[in-house]
């Protein structure tokens, strides 16, 4: 379930974009209605309120997955190779390929890159954490995090958790 609201809200900025560029009213309601879904799972993900108290947790591995970011934005060349006024075999072609970029960033764990949530100032960072036992899992932070670095955290969803607070360093 995570990784498909990660998966959803990564794509909302491309179909905004989308909105703007086709002149096709019907298209433009359904690209509107998918990135208005993709809000929604953005919204899921940041406001999850989990255990209200949070749980504390110490990082001992932080991987954030920058590096990925150049392939992913290919994706976003997308509305300026389209057409303004698709036939019904462009539009297949464009879903055909948002289905294959979508597989391909599932099937290589690359959903930590989300425009949304870095629009939203949120980054997504691979972890391990202990809290008492072992976590490895993604963090969601609207702070930059580093191994060593202290913080209470609630769950979101399995293998999600949102950084509710940073102790301060000692």
């Amino acid at each position: 379930m995570v990784r498909l609201l990660l998966l959803t809200s990564s794509y909302t900025p491309l179909f905004v974009l989308l909105v703007i560029r086709f002149e096709d009213r019907a298209l433009q309601i359904g690209c509107a209605i998918i990135a208005a879904l993709g809000l929604v799972a953005a919204g899921v993900l940041i406001r999850a309120q989990g255990d209200e108290a949070g749980s504390p947790m110490e990082l001992a591995e932080v991987r954030n997955e920058g590096g990925q970011v150049a392939a992913y934005l290919a994706t976003y060349l997308l509305p300026f190779l389209t057409v303004s006024a698709p036939t019904g075999r462009d539009v297949i072609a464009y879903v055909g390929f948002l289905v294959v970029t979508g597989a391909i960033l599932w099937r290589a764990n690359a959903l930590q890159v989300n425009p949304l949530l870095a629009l939203l100032r949120f980054r997504l960072f691979e972890v391990v954490g202990d809290g008492g036992l072992p976590w490895r899992g993604f963090l969601l932070s609207s702070k930059p995090i580093i191994p060593g670095t202290r913080c209470t955290v609630v769950d979101v969803a399995p293998g999600l958790r949102r950084v509710k607070s940073i102790e301060p360093e000692e």
